[in-house]
């Protein structure tokens, strides 16, 4: 595959073998969170960063990049059941206490060589008895893309 060209779906990146992926967030004042279980489902919205101007023979559009605004994830919680579900629920908490400070947290996902700087925007948690994985949502705000790869 050349350089420039996209193929869907995306493939992971390729890891040593034996080396798993690991998703993982970071607060410098509360620690880190590595995940039991990859991400299921990734979600993102952006903004086409653009310049336009008028000219004689028409409108020239230009791209200049793109923004990333909200990024959000699901996972589960998979055989950690509800004990793992409070962890990471506290986990959330302190880290929506501490980035009132304006000290973002770092989201980083090895198999696809993401990692970025954010602010957790949401966690909605819900418990039901018929739970079996205990899926959980977390929304981020991107400030930063610190590996450059998004």
């Amino acid at each position: 595959m050349a350089f420039g060209e996209y193929q869907f779906p995306q493939q992971s990146a390729p890891l040593p073998d034996g080396e798993k992926g690991i998703a993982s967030l970071y607060h410098p004042e509360v620690g880190t969170l590595r995940f039991r279980s990859n991400p299921k489902e990734f979600n993102w919205s952006y903004t086409l960063n653009k310049r336009v101007d008028q000219t004689y023979g028409g409108r020239v559009i230009q791209l200049l990049g793109t923004r990333i605004e909200d990024f959000s994830f699901k996972a589960d919680c998979g055989a950690g059941r509800w004990d793992y579900m409070n962890k990471v629920a506290n986990f959330m908490r302190d880290i929506l206490i501490r980035q009132r400070g304006g000290k973002p947290a770092t989201f980083e996902y090895t198999t696809r060589g993401w990692k970025f700087n954010a602010f957790i925007a949401s966690v909605p948690f819900a418990d039901a008895v018929e739970e079996v994985l205990r899926e959980f949502e977390v929304t981020l705000k991107v400030q930063e893309d610190v590996s450059g790869v998004m």
